[in-house]
């Protein structure tokens, strides 16, 4: 009966301290990433929420943070997610609730792209590229009853864009799809047309991802994971390989042509196609501001601006194929503030202009279906 007391008591000991080292642990991630926050800081020094508190940058950041999503079978976010400046829902799409059939009068648009599209650290669902358009479309046009929809997913390439659109988007009978592309196809790795399976090790994967929500010990895991990898593993030479010149020129051939084979789709046929080419800093003319000259100084290794002359040709090629294209990239020339916080994404201010000169580039093909 001894033994068994002893057993017990050193079990409920040993639990104790497992439970106390796990709160150390956890302490100690908060503390760390807290320090470590280099969106929190990063959008701050920007100047770009000037207009904010710090604390609401930092909630901000925790908000984007939290949102779930997957790289299987592509890109997608978790379905009816919520905080203060995002909500994702039940079709796994940025904004409020859709009805899958849609009204007989509803002129509809669906917005592909990656986070740019999605609006990565947009203080809601309207300060989005898609927001601000739907908005501009019924202050000026309140007969038009259109709906725009974000499908927008953080580091969906045109890989992840063209399974999405017909494995889940079709359903929505969109009468305009409308594709906002280019830096994430660069910066990528290349996906071939690969059919997974929803298979067990997905599964451990949501599962994982939704656990991570309550606790910082993984995403301090995280963290020292790409430490070891950069200055252990010289990861990023690894990474460097991705952008040499002729894994690009790739990367871009096989860009058009997915989107060539989605123009030419009978599937597609009767829908209205417009594929564009989304700015990037340093392409076109726009004046840097100090922070964007500092960002493109940090960031020569990566920069991937000197492919965008033949991603711009293959968009030209894409005239015969789809209804539409257009080069983007000159959008912000007017423009010597800050837009950019990083090499590709933009405040909202930036996705305002861009909403607007969507918006003049697709109002006669509105202005033509209601009429």
């Amino acid at each position: 009966m001894s033994v068994q007391v002893s057993y017990t008591k050193q079990f409920g000991l040993g639990l104790i301290l497992l439970i106390i080292l796990l709160s150390v642990i956890e302490i100690i991630s908060i503390i760390v990433l807290d320090q470590k926050d280099s969106c929190n800081e990063g959008l701050w020094a920007s100047g770009l929420f000037s207009e904010y508190s710090h604390s609401f940058v930092k909630s901000l950041c925790t908000d984007y943070r939290s949102m779930i999503d997957y790289g299987t079978p592509f890109r997608h976010w978790e379905p009816n997610q919520s905080t203060d400046s995002v909500k994702i829902n039940s079709l796994g799409l940025r904004g409020d609730e859709i009805d899958i059939q849609k009204d007989p009068d509803t002129y509809r648009i669906i917005m592909l792209g990656g986070s740019a599209m999605y609006g990565l650290y947009a203080t809601n669902d309207s300060s989005t590229i898609s927001g601000f358009l739907q908005n501009k479309i019924e202050l000026e046009n309140p007969d038009f009853n259109v709906q725009v929809i974000n499908a927008g997913v953080n580091g969906a390439t045109s890989f992840d864009e063209t399974k999405f659109l017909k494995e889940k988007l079709l359903y929505l009978d969109p009468n305009m799809i409308f594709v906002y592309d280019g830096g994430n196809d660069l910066f990528s790795e290349i996906n071939d047309d690969i059919n997974y399976d929803e298979s067990w090790p997905n599964e451990i994967e949501k599962i994982s991802k939704k656990i991570r929500n309550y606790y910082k010990t993984t995403h301090l895991m995280d963290f020292l994971d790409r430490i070891i990898q950069k200055q252990i593993f010289n990861d990023k030479n690894t990474k460097l390989e991705k952008l040499s010149p002729e894994k690009m020129e790739e990367k871009i051939t096989l860009w058009k042509e997915r989107w060539e084979n989605v123009c030419k789709s009978e599937e597609i046929s009767g829908k209205q196609i417009v594929i564009s080419i989304q700015p990037y800093l340093g392409i076109g003319n726009k004046h840097f501001s100090e922070w964007e000259n500092m960002i493109k100084q940090t960031n020569k290794k990566i920069d991937v601006s000197g492919s965008y002359p033949l991603l711009l040709e293959q968009l030209n090629e894409l005239e015969n194929s789809c209804t539409m294209t257009l080069n983007l990239t000159d959008t912000f020339d007017q423009h010597d503030e800050t837009i950019f916080y990083d090499l590709i994404h933009v405040g909202e201010f930036g996705n305002k202009l861009v909403a607007d000169r969507i918006y003049d580039e697709i109002f006669p093909t509105l202005k033509n279906h209601f009429n």
